[in-house]
């Protein structure tokens, strides 16, 4: 089903440094932003058209967070990256909450946040993960969540010990 995230993720890391600022200062609604236009053709080439409106929101927020997306991390879990590095529990509450059309603003924060700590990202699982974000069963939101308060979670469970 996602078989194209993996090319996708080569093109993002052959972008030049000036595109990658130009995404950087695209709109908070990158597909109808005409400066970058030739950019998301050229990331987006061979994609499911029901997938291309996500993948603007990932190209502009990979420019954010810039890193090369080919570390494919083992049990790699967004929440997990951000409980360890201290983020804001409202801030992931408000993540875990939001709907596909505030995801690009919120996710923004997040990596905004991840890219001060230098922390390496799974960019593979992360753009599975936004093009997932719409699931009935909000599976993304839950694994997010579960990584997030694992560690509360075990200590809670070694307290009651």
């Amino acid at each position: 089903m996602f078989d194209f995230v993996a090319e996708f993720c080569k093109r993002l890391n052959s972008l030049k440094p000036s595109e990658l600022s130009r995404l950087r200062r695209a709109t908070s609604e990158p597909s109808t932003d005409p400066r970058i236009f030739d950019i998301l053709a050229r990331l987006e080439m061979n994609s499911p058209e029901w997938a291309k409106s996500k993948l603007d929101i990932c190209s502009v927020l990979y420019a954010i967070c810039y890193q090369c997306p080919n570390n494919e991390i083992e049990n790699f879990n967004f929440g997990s990256v951000l409980e360890r590095n201290n983020f804001s529990e409202i801030r992931m509450k408000a993540l875990l909450e939001t709907d596909s059309k505030n995801l690009n603003y919120r996710l923004r924060q997040a990596l905004r946040f991840i890219n001060s700590k230098r922390v390496f990202l799974d960019w593979n699982k992360i753009i599975k993960d936004i093009l997932s974000w719409d699931s009935d069963e909000k599976r993304i939101q839950r694994k997010w969540a579960e990584g997030y308060y694992a560690r509360e979670i075990l200590n809670n469970k070694d307290e009651e010990k």
